[in-house]
């Protein structure tokens, strides 16, 4: 939902400002997600096929590892859909998902400007309702199955909804009492773990059902809280976390490997040794690798790509 509001945002007021709206916005959003994510890759790739650190992924690589495997490991798309077991780097199928949305998006924009917003939001909605119902089996995987909650993010942004505090209050407060309920079930919370999660309620998958729930819930924290200012710290963090969020899962794979099999109490000092080292080395990588492409990023959006307003004026 928050991707879905920011997109929104930055494609209104800045992307669609340009000469080449559609180019400029897809090629800012791959310079600022493809380099991090090929580092993070190639570090997953080594750990895996060069010190073997990962037999569960050498044998799904030996049984179906091919053409498709590659194809979505580089080029990102299509990741979502292959079998959990070859997704070396885990967190990269919700990068597949951003990049069908970044390629459809600026349609939706266009027909939001172009006839009644109303209209526009209706037809996503049935579409995502379809998409999950009678077509789950074409759509399933891709961006058009969730392509519902950044719609709501969008919605927030058009209506531009301020939620009071009371009602900010009251949603976190449902928020812990949902969340709490279901670690603190035992059936629920085994589901959470499963691999599976194939626990039903009403005919409906409960884990699917769950998140919906949640979603829904913290609508108003995520409306009050795109509202606030951003500190340089908050921004940090916020820039941190698409690094924290890759290579953590690059060292849990020998973290994995090499103690999983320890009782909690002994594992407990290597896991704090493995939340140090991803942060440290998630840091690295944003001064090394994201701070210096996002420079560039900025520089040729800024220096290649002149507003449209600017050439009228220049005309004029």
């Amino acid at each position: 939902m928050l991707s879905g509001y920011w997109i929104h945002k930055m494609y209104k007021e800045k992307y669609d400002l340009l000469e080449s709206p559609y180019y400029s916005f897809i090629t800012s959003r791959w310079l600022r997600i493809y380099p991090t994510y090929i580092f993070n890759l190639i570090l997953v790739l080594l750990i895996v096929f060069v010190f073997k650190w990962s037999p569960e992924g050498l044998q799904a690589y030996a049984e179906d590892g091919d053409s498709r495997f590659w194809f979505s490991n580089i080029f990102l798309l299509t990741y979502n859909q292959l079998p959990v077991p070859l997704m070396f780097l885990v967190p990269a199928w919700s990068l597949d998902i951003e990049l069908q949305f970044y390629i459809i998006f600026p349609l939706i924009f266009l027909c939001l400007s172009r006839t009644k917003p109303v209209w526009v939001y209706l037809a996503c909605f049935l579409v995502s309702m379809l998409a999950n119902t009678v077509l789950h089996d074409i759509f399933q995987g891709t961006v058009i199955t969730g392509i519902h909650f950044f719609l709501v993010g969008s919605l927030l942004y058009v209506t531009d909804y301020k939620p009071g505090k009371s009602v900010v209050y009251i949603s976190a407060l449902i928020f812990i009492l949902l969340l709490s309920t279901n670690y603190l079930h035992p059936v629920l919370r085994a589901n959470m773990f499963a691999s599976n999660r194939d626990l039903m309620w009403l005919g409906m998958n409960y884990h699917e059902l769950f998140n919906t729930t949640l979603a829904l819930v913290i609508i108003p924290i995520l409306a009050a809280n795109v509202k606030q200012p951003s500190p340089p710290t908050d921004r940090l963090m916020g820039n941190l976390s698409y690094d924290i969020y890759l290579f953590h899962w690059v060292l849990a794979l020998p973290y994995n490997y090499f103690f999983a099999h320890l009782p909690f109490v002994q594992r407990l000092p290597y896991f704090f040794v493995y939340f140090l080292l991803t942060m440290v080395g998630s840091y690295f990588i944003y001064k090394l690798i994201d701070e210096p492409v996002e420079r560039l990023r900025k520089k040729w959006i800024k220096e290649t790509k002149k507003p449209v307003g600017l050439e009228v004026q220049k005309i004029r």
